[in-house]
């Protein structure tokens, strides 16, 4: 799935997020605030939780990044 049509997908979907919420960084979906994260995270498990595991983790900080962020998400295939 293209991260685009993803993000088009979350903001038509969830009524709170919008597309400046959904940043894509090295694959993964990362987000200012971890309660976009959360709903994001809801709606890929109900979505695709028979098939992908959603994992939730802090993002790494650097010092040229001028926000803050405070959750990424990624997709694994389960059995993997």
């Amino acid at each position: 799935m293209r991260f685009l049509e993803l993000r088009k997908e979350l903001v038509n979907n969830i009524d709170s997020i919008t597309e400046s919420d959904v940043l894509l960084l090295e694959g993964k979906l990362i987000f200012e605030k971890k309660n976009k994260a959360d709903l994001v995270k809801q709606y890929l498990q109900d979505k695709l939780g028979a098939t992908h595991e959603i994992i939730d983790s802090r993002p790494r900080e650097w010092q040229h990044w001028s926000t803050k962020y405070e959750s990424e998400l990624h997709l694994r295939k389960k059995g993997k």
